[in-house]
């Protein structure tokens, strides 16, 4: 059988494309791929290296008015997805005589021929396949869809041809790595090729398309030299982010933490003959260009390689530091022996310095692997950062009057770092850090009584990280800060001592919103509820940031004098600015949230709160300092709800110096 193939890549993705190439040629011998050489470099290289077999097309010969417009708008990675339908399109259109296109993902490797895919298609028009995930990551078909990209069939006639022409018009108009809409890159829309086209066939073959966020699935054997997927012959694997480094005789050739080198039977049947026709890939670029960027990763130190391993291998064991279930003496001898074990090696001389440690290493790892949220942060970032610009001077000027001397040096400090480059890590830049922080040491005694009111289930649910803004983890079973812990043991403690239910709550404002860590929290108790946060404007923009990434941008209404409306079931942003204070209307919230924050504001803005009866809110849940130096107006809050009951005010013991909370009920 004559196979036609087409892919794409650039001079990054070239030595993989040639593995690809190299494995068709010992599987399925007669066929021909077109590919679409997504840069110059990678052109000139291909031409050089004559592959009989493949057909090159140059960019500027393929690229079309359409294409070009998309291009401006969106990553060299985003338009390489954007030209998967078009590649396929521009090759039947090409080659009228062809009976079908099948696109491959250049990252595919084959261990036996296709043809048993042929077969299942049939004489259907479209072949997809689904990604088959476990049933524990069914979940992520919400966001990437249900079927991957990674191999397609297109029949040439009326109904293949009207698929790939609807789904070049909606890559045309929206391409991009991250989710919205119900939409993700080029694939997503496989999700609506069985509704809209007939014939369209998903493949039931588990050999085809076998990867790293499937292949739990499956037991993988060798039998007469043939690797098999339980009683399935292994077709292809698709390598998704496959990294590699230059070839060393004794170190590892892909990085410690990668699952490609993770010694088992997926290694000795699958990964190790990648690696070797990946390595001689290499080997045939550096004789034609011993310069070609080849898309390995660079090499560390020895001593930063040595430590790269390491942490791998201490993932499972701080795992079982931080949440040991057994006795302390257990717990203690476990954290003797890994101490005596690293201490040299990372240069630990103190058990304080070897938790502040253990802490920093479950927050890299958690935060590894962060490209997505790394796309949707500089995005959200990029236009919220625009927004501010434009807003900028007229309403730092409005927000002046608000402010103590500290808080207008520190808002200065935050404004530079802000405009600068917000990095996606925010919250471990100092000023953030030890300002909206609390410390880790209070974590367990608030844990403790959290566990005590909520299951498990829950408090995993309400306390887990976003990876924005790279919280530091305190907790793994949780997955948590301590500034999360420390949010919902507010609320927690609120609910007791007042008996108010939290899931009644429609609406709320927050004084001082910090980076909008408690908003993420009470929208998971109550997912629909009108959030209201007033705050300084460049904090008003962090939260913008900060939380369009978690629950999208439509979500959040940053409120103007132009537009001083509060919108209901949103986040809306207010920046301080008395006359949008004086004339907005709250509806009434059901409570008035401040921790700390009013006790650390001037008296102008506490005697505006008290004058507009904290917004006319029928609870108050406020934690606050007594006067000092540096808060002088501090006490003055506990005078200044005549019109509140109060049901609880009592110390806080835990936390140093002379810290309250404050719980009130509106009086009938």
């Amino acid at each position: 059988m004559h196979y036609e193939f087409c892919t794409l890549f650039d001079k990054n993705y070239l030595t993989r494309g040639l593995s690809l190439y190299n494995s068709l040629l010992k599987h399925c011998p007669d066929f021909k791929l077109w590919i679409l050489c997504m840069d110059d470099n990678c052109f000139q290289m291909l031409k050089k290296l004559e592959l009989e077999k493949a057909e090159l097309i140059q960019l500027k010969n393929f690229e079309d008015p359409e294409l070009l417009k998309a291009k401006c708008n969106r990553s060299h990675g985003e338009y390489c997805w954007t030209c998967t339908p078009s590649i396929c399109l521009y090759v039947l259109r090409n080659n009228k005589k062809l009976k079908t296109i099948t696109y491959l993902d250049s990252d595919l490797f084959f261990y036996s021929s296709p043809l048993p895919i042929y077969e299942e298609f049939n004489n259907n028009s479209i072949m997809i396949i689904p990604h088959r995930l476990p049933s524990f990551k069914k979940k992520k078909e919400e966001e990437a869809g249900k079927f991957n990209v990674g191999m397609l069939i297109f029949r040439n006639n009326t109904n293949g041809l009207n698929c790939l022409n609807w789904w070049r018009r909606k890559c045309n108009e929206w391409c991009f790595n991250y989710v919205e809409n119900n939409k993700y890159g080029d694939q997503k829309y496989l999700d609506e090729f069985p509704k809209k086209f007939p014939d369209v066939h998903i493949l039931q073959h588990i050999g085809a398309n076998v990867a790293p966020w499937n292949i739990r699935n499956y037991k993988i054997t060798k039998k007469n030299k043939e690797t098999y997927i339980d009683n399935s012959i292994l077709i292809f694997y698709h390598f998704y982010q496959f990294k590699i480094h230059p070839r060393s005789h004794w170190l590892l050739p892909c990085p410690s933490d990668s699952h490609y080198i993770t010694k088992n039977s997926q290694y000795n049947y699958i990964y190790k003959q990648y690696i070797k026709s990946m390595y001689g890939a290499i080997k045939k670029v550096k004789k034609i260009n011993n310069n070609f960027p080849l898309g390995t990763l660079q090499r560390q130190s020895l001593i930063t390689g040595l430590k790269e391993a390491n942490l791998y291998k201490l993932k499972n064991i701080i795992k079982k530091i931080i949440n040991y279930p057994g006795e302390s003496n257990n717990r203690n001898m476990k954290i003797a022996i890994f101490f005596k074990k690293f201490k040299t090696l990372y240069n630990i001389k103190s058990k304080l310095q070897f938790k502040n440690f253990s802490n920093q290493l479950i927050t890299k790892f958690f935060n590894a692997n962060n490209s997505e949220e790394e796309k949707i942060f500089q995005k959200n970032y990029l236009f919220f950062k625009k927004n501010y610009l434009k807003q900028k001077n007229n309403l730092k000027k409005l927000s002046s009057t608000f402010l103590l001397r500290d808080w207008a040096e520190f808002e200065k400090k935050i404004e530079k770092y802000f405009l600068n480059n917000l990095a996606i890590n925010f919250l471990s830049h100092p000023m953030i850090k030890n300002t909206m922080f609390i410390k880790p040491k209070w974590h367990k005694l608030q844990l403790n009584y959290l566990e005590k009111k909520y299951s498990s289930k829950k408090l995993k649910n309400y306390l887990c990280e976003n990876k924005i803004g790279h919280p530091l983890i305190c907790n793994l079973k949780y997955k948590t800060s301590a500034n999360s812990v420390h949010h919902l043991n507010h609320l927690s403690l609120f609910e007791d001592k007042t008996k108010y239910n939290l899931k009644n709550i429609k609406n709320i404002v927050e004084w001082g919103g910090g980076y909008g860590n408690m908003a993420k929290i009470l929208l998971r108790i109550k997912p629909k509820i009108t959030y209201n946060i007033i705050d300084l404007p460049i904090f008003i923009f962090i939260q913008a940031i900060y939380l369009s990434c978690i629950i999208g941008r439509d979500k959040i209404n940053i409120v103007t004098e132009k537009n001083p409306i509060i919108k209901n079931n949103l986040i809306n942003l207010i920046p301080l600015n008395k006359k949008i204070l004086n004339n907005i209307d709250f509806h009434k919230p059901d409570i008035f949230i401040s921790t700390w924050a009013l006790s650390e504001s001037n008296d102008f803005s506490q005697n505006l709160v008290e004058r507009l009866d904290y917004f006319n809110s029928k609870n108050l849940l406020i934690a606050h300092q007594t006067t000092s130096s540096s808060m002088p107006y501090a006490s003055n809050i506990v005078n200044k709800i005549n019109k509140f009951d109060i049901l609880y005010h009592k110390k806080i013991n835990y936390i140093n110096g002379e810290n309250y909370y404050l719980f009130a009920k509106f009086k009938k």
